[in-house]
């Protein structure tokens, strides 16, 4: 008796799934805020309820404008932790506002440089956009809205709002990961260009070139390591001080990492929840937590080893990527795009994905749920990331013992036969 077919397949019916709960979601997120105004909870969607739009676009431009961000007082130097790329190509951006003389809010919110900040954020933010679409399987309906509910996401309206390089970051990510396994010459050093360019931008990306590593492409991984360090250092030169800066540059991103420990900022990461359990550090809880964390991303880079599916290996590197720094803002979250396409995109879904698709949905939820005044959507995100690595990295294990038993049943296979064959003879 044949089996009753279902009237969607699974790929379509994730994707619908997908667009039915994110519409539904923004639709109650501007709904709270259609009928709440500018007192609406839901405004914590983005940093201080809007309170400095393109705040990360201002200070780094006025960080750089002087050619001396290393050393800039206008704030701490805990917060000129970026390698000199950024600056650099913040020193370019600012030409269009007086950063040099007039303070960052000043010069920002002039009207050439609020315009060209817009601008230019919205052209970085609409490249991301085209490649995501390009990626997208589907008709179009279904890809014009999988990308549209993206821009309706927490990550991509927190990082809008910020101005942050991050989506360059991932632009270069993503071209990265269409273009790697490329046959054509050009694009596959094009990608590893690009890998090595978001890495100097973001640092962290630099995870992505295990891929790289997976296929066996170690010369391809060499270069592309020259190439990040090529673009991490050489930019130090247009600064005042060239390279007697990389030491002030450590001392800044280790001040950063002290002062970001324990803030109480919107972010990914094991900090997130360390900052609650601050009154339990003299009981080791802080040890204990770091050293699970990196026992289990220890453990996710060796489980994407044994994973078959490419959505799967790359989810758990960005999943890390995300999860590890210890100030992972929000906007960090714009790096599981790529891969949530990708999962869309999957042919062969198990029912068991049904849960990988409420951890993406969690992620991008734009509607701000409290709980005694508290943001619970902050925790939904970090539970969703931690789920996502967590479950990928048990499937890959689970795998890897599914292998070693197969290899020892093998072995004791060929040694019953050996001696089968002694004792016959």
């Amino acid at each position: 008796m044949n089996k009753p077919r279902f009237w969607m397949n699974k790929k379509d019916f994730f994707t619908a799934t997908f667009i039915v709960a994110m519409v539904s979601l923004f639709c109650a997120f501007f709904y709270y805020v259609a009928r709440e105004g500018t007192d609406s909870f839901q405004l914590n969607i983005i940093y201080g309820r809007g309170a400095n739009y393109l705040a990360d676009f201002f200070n780094v431009a006025k960080y750089s404008a002087s050619k001396d961000p290393y050393h800039d007082t206008t704030t701490n130097l805990s917060e000129k932790g970026y390698l000199p790329i950024s600056y650099l190509l913040f020193y370019l951006l600012g030409q269009f506002a007086d950063y040099k003389t007039l303070d960052a809010t000043t010069a920002g919110y002039s009207a050439s440089g609020l315009a060209f900040a817009t601008l230019i954020v919205g052209i970085f933010a609409a490249i991301l956009l085209i490649q995501l679409y390009d990626l997208k399987d589907g008709n179009k309906f279904v890809r014009f809205m999988t990308v549209m509910l993206f821009t309706c996401s927490s990550v991509f309206i927190f990082a809008y709002e910020r101005g942050n390089i991050i989506f360059l970051a991932v632009s270069l990510c993503l071209f990265f990961l269409v273009c790697y396994k490329s046959e054509n010459k050009i694009l596959r050093e094009l990608a590893l260009i690009s890998l090595a360019f978001a890495a100097a931008l973001k640092g962290y990306p630099a995870i992505l070139g295990l891929l790289l590593i997976h296929d066996k492409k170690f010369f391809a991984a060499v270069r592309c390591c020259i190439y990040g360090l090529l673009l991490m250092f050489l930019p130090f030169l247009f600064f005042t001080g060239g390279f007697n800066n990389v030491h002030q540059w450590y001392k800044n991103v280790k001040a950063n990492t002290a002062q970001y420990r324990y803030y109480p900022s919107p972010r990914y990461g094991i900090y997130y929840f360390l900052k609650y359990l601050t009154e339990f550090k003299k009981y080791h809880v802080e040890k204990i937590l770091l050293f699970g964390s990196y026992a289990l991303y220890g453990l996710g880079i060796l489980s994407t080893f044994f994973h078959k599916k490419l959505w799967k290996i790359i989810a758990i590197l960005v999943a890390i990527i995300i999860f590890m720094p210890v100030n992972s803002a929000v906007y960090c979250g714009l790096y599981i795009l790529p891969v949530i396409v990708l999962f869309l995109n999957d042919d062969e879904h198990s029912w068991f994905d049904f849960v990988y698709l409420l951890f993406f949905i969690l992620i991008l939820c734009p509607m701000q749920f409290s709980y005694h005044s508290q943001n619970l959507t902050l925790f939904l995100n970090n539970v969703a990331l931690l789920g996502i690595l967590g479950f990928l990295t048990l499937e890959g294990i689970i795998l890897l013992v599914k292998k070693i038993v197969k290899w020892r049943r093998g072995r004791k296979n060929v040694n019953k036969c050996n001696s089968a064959s002694i004792q016959g003879s």
